[in-house]
């Protein structure tokens, strides 16, 4: 990105009419200069919640790219930072949410579009339909495949909700977007009870329909933007957004009058300023004292 980016304002300093030894040198000079800037900007980008940092660092890179395709002297020069705006949409593609990749998509082309159109150096029009083609649609597969893999990673291939991973990536999120709202998070753990005497008993395919129909119970009475969460062999953990402990309990004894006597819960209200991991501990303490005592 870097290099990328240094190379580019390389171009545009050797555009200007300037000759001689200034010119090296100022060649030089934009490329080390904007090296730093952008070691400085890795620095910070991360650093700046909610990805936003990286977003607008990708901006930046991607506005420049344009720029640079109307000051450069030869159609090659337009089609390596063509290429170059294909890596940025590709690496969008890879690590950022669908509605910001498609933003940073959208940028990538117009960039090119527009700074090919002030300055139309390349061979024919082909040429630039083809290199829009390859922004696009390298993207847009990445893209697709990126999805694919997040899926696999961050689900429960049994029950289809989400893992531990998928708990770790989803929840500082939505906990993010709630504390901004000034909401409510709740977060519980479920429990089977006697789940491997149940195994012993039916089988474990019994016991995977038994998970799954778990699963499905409580997916079904939460809303979308609620997780629910295969958290361990025979623990579901869940992480509610605009209702507090009392209101989660009540939800608890909905779900379980399907199956009574079937698992054991307990409920904690996720502080702001806290790990998840943190809430739950205090909620799977309220589990265990929820248990049938023998």
């Amino acid at each position: 990105m870097i290099l990328f980016a240094s190379s580019v304002t390389a171009i545009l300093f050797a555009a200007f009419p300037v000759a001689g030894e200034w010119l090296r040198n100022a060649d030089i000079a934009a490329a080390i200069g904007l090296a730093g800037l952008g070691v400085i900007a890795l620095v910070i980008a991360p650093r700046i919640p909610d990805g936003w940092g990286l977003d607008g660092l990708l901006t930046i890179v991607i506005v420049v790219g344009g720029v640079g395709l109307t000051q450069v002297p030869s159609g090659e020069s337009q089609v390596v930072i063509g290429l170059g705006l294909s890596f940025f949409a590709v690496f969008a593609a890879y690590f950022r949410p669908r509605s910001r990749y498609l933003g940073l998509l959208a940028l990538s082309l117009v960039a090119f579009a527009v700074g090919a159109t002030v300055n139309p150096l390349l061979s024919s029009p082909v040429v630039a339909v083809a290199i829009l083609a390859a922004i696009a649609g390298m993207s847009f597969m990445v893209y697709l495949q990126a999805s694919r893999m997040r899926e696999l990673v961050l689900h429960d291939p049994l029950t289809g909700i989400l893992n531990r991973r998928g708990l770790e990536f989803h929840a500082p999120q939505l906990a993010s977007a709630a504390a901004r709202s000034g909401t409510t998070v709740t977060v519980g753990l479920v429990d089977l009870d006697d789940f491997k005497g149940f195994n012993d008993a039916y089988g474990h395919a019994a016991g995977d329909d038994l998970l799954v129909a778990v699963a499905e119970d409580w997916r079904g009475q939460l809303r979308a933007s609620d997780l629910v969460v295969r958290y361990g062999g025979d623990e579901f953990a869940m992480v509610m957004v605009g209702i507090g402990v009392a209101d989660a309990e009540q939800l608890a004894n909905r779900v379980a009058a399907s199956r009574p006597g079937l698992w054991s819960a307990g409920f904690s209200e996720w502080s702001a300023d806290e790990d998840v991991y943190e809430a739950l501990a205090r909620a799977d303490a309220a589990m265990f004292r929820a248990k049938p005592k023998k």
